[in-house]
């Protein structure tokens, strides 16, 4: 047993070199099943073949499938709308996207939202990227120029396009020492006021029930985490970003097994960590 967790260690410490996770299996897959035709085809088989033991993999890569029928296609990155939307009941619920980053490109809610009628919070603290966000505004889904982290405060924000992340957090992830380096230069600092989730949602907790949290905020995922309440907060669904930290990542699943949920698509989710509500 200590052979194989100095093993899986030494694996996640390789893959924590910037980008280098992007050429596993699956998110190259996923890449293929975004771009649709024979591409497509030939991901949906490869996927089956190397993860199709997992029933939550069997069913994002038919729900993809399905859509790519309809001539829709996914967009996150690891195709976590599919996960999500497999598993659904089909009715609309509400998502909160923390880190939205891009509006379309790599969100894990754009499909949710667009075609599924799904509404929510998107919520990203980098000014440079809010402009382009703001075209997913509707009647049911809110776009928030902020930070999520476990006090409230203002604080310094290293900006660095989708890598960006408060200070205090600038060194927490394989990307740190980008970061830093981008920290030196003024020109890539500003003030951003901090929330905590529970300012952000406030007294509206039944509106997410059996609705979808996702969460990749560059370090300090771990912190706003462990300030959340899952007996108020009965989300069905949780994607929160680990960036192969091993540590980091047995904390997700200690919380999350703690309080309900089940960790799901294992080996598929990557950087990710994945849990249902059980």
């Amino acid at each position: 047993m200590r052979g194989v967790l100095a093993i899986r260690r030494l694996l996640f410490r390789f893959l924590r070199i910037p980008y280098l996770s992007s050429l596993l299996p699956s998110q190259l897959l996923s890449r293929m099943l975004r771009k649709g035709g024979r591409l497509a085809s030939a991901g949906h088989l490869l996927g089956l073949l190397l993860y199709g033991r997992d029933p939550d993999v069997r069913r994002l890569l038919g729900f993809a499938r399905a859509l790519r029928r309809r001539g829709i296609f996914p967009e996150a990155q690891m195709l976590q709308d599919c996960f999500v939307l497999s598993l659904s009941d089909g009715s609309p619920r509400m998502f909160v996207d923390l880190g939205a980053c891009f509006p379309r490109k790599y969100s894990n809610t754009f499909l949710l939202q667009t075609y599924f009628e799904w509404g929510g919070t998107l919520v990203e603290a980098n000014e440079s990227l809010i402009g382009a966000l703001r075209s997913r505004e509707a009647p049911n889904v809110e776009v928030l120029c902020a930070a999520v982290g476990d006090s409230r405060r203002t604080e310094l924000f290293v900006e660095f396009g989708p890598l960006s992340s408060l200070e205090s957090s600038k060194g927490l992830d394989m990307y740190s020492r980008m970061r830093s380096k981008r920290s030196m230069d003024v020109a890539n600092m500003s003030k951003v006021e901090v929330i905590t989730f529970d300012g952000l949602l406030g007294e509206t907790s039944a509106e997410y029930l059996n609705g979808y949290l996702s969460i990749d905020i560059e370090g300090s995922d771990l912190a706003v985490l462990e300030t959340i309440d899952f007996r108020r907060f009965e989300f069905r669904f949780l994607t929160i970003e680990h960036n192969y930290d091993f540590e980091v990542l047995q904390a997700f699943d200690r919380i999350m097994l703690k309080s309900g949920y089940r960790r799901a698509a294992k080996r598929w989710s990557s950087i990710d960590a994945w849990y249902v509500r059980s």
